[in-house]
């Protein structure tokens, strides 16, 4: 009824890790403003410039051709805070489409 008979895609994991195979990997940080509210509410420690070695020991990040950099604005990137050793591997991809 809300979709009025139109069929949408439903992929499902018909390979080794079943759906999880196909699901987005995403990594999100909490704003500056949001962290350090942590230490506000008693967590001493809990800042951005105490944490910022563990946010960055946990990934190497991959960055974007300047193509994709541009399409999605990333020039507010602080690009030293990203990590370079780290065992998970972090990027935005080099897609190129048009976002709709």
């Amino acid at each position: 009824i809300a979709l009025n008979g139109r069929p949408i895609a439903h992929p499902g994991g018909k390979t080794i890790g079943g759906s999880s195979a196909i699901n987005v990997g995403l990594k999100a940080y909490s704003s500056k403003s949001g962290v350090n509210s942590s230490e506000k509410l008693g967590n001493r420690g809990w800042n951005v410039t105490n944490l910022r070695a563990y946010y960055q020991k946990f990934h190497t990040y991959r960055p974007p051709s300047k193509v994709v950099e541009e399409l999605l604005a990333l020039d507010y990137m602080d690009q030293s805070a990203q990590g370079t050793t780290g065992p998970i591997q972090v990027s935005f991809g080099n897609f190129q489409g048009q976002l709709r």
